[in-house]
């Protein structure tokens, strides 16, 4: 059995965790850190029991990029905000690799759409500039809770 270490991370609007493991067959490719990577996953479930949730994986060498996307997004979001946009827009932020950002205006609204797939189907979440100002600052600093995380680790393997 996989011995892992999990902790939720507690975003607005979107479920996410940090996950601490051994590499495995399907990430063997990310550099380790003592031997061991962090991850986030994300889970959204579906709209009822008939769908199988969504999820995907960022690992710790994705997250700067993923923070990246973000802040265009929450950027492009408060220029939109500012200037009153009271047309329809959607915009895709990140396309590739999952989760997608899209930047959608309705009717005076302005937000960020974070969209997960199960294979059959796509979910989203939808977030303000605030959620998603809030998400940036938490993923800032989750470096090092990764690292502590794995420091934890190596210490129960001693």
């Amino acid at each position: 059995m996989e011995t892992s270490l999990k902790e939720e991370l507690k975003f607005p609007v979107i479920d996410g965790q940090i996950v601490v493991c051994k590499p495995s067959y399907r990430n063997t490719t990310i550099p380790t850190i003592k031997g061991y990577l962090w991850e986030i996953h994300f889970q959204f479930a579906g709209p009822d029991n008939r769908y199988k949730d969504a999820s995907t994986i960022i690992s710790h060498n994705e997250v700067p990029q993923f923070i990246s996307d973000l802040q265009m997004a929450y950027n492009k979001m408060v220029v939109l905000e500012k200037q009153n946009f009271s047309g329809e827009l959607t915009k895709a932020v990140r396309s590739y690799p999952e989760p997608n950002l899209e930047i959608k205006c309705s009717g005076g609204s302005v937000r960020l759409l974070v969209w997960i797939s199960n294979g059959n189907w796509r979910f989203s979440r939808s977030l303000s500039s605030e959620n998603v100002q809030s998400i940036i600052e938490k993923l800032e600093v989750i470096h090092e809770k990764g690292i502590q995380m794995i420091d934890t680790m190596v210490m129960l393997e001693e």
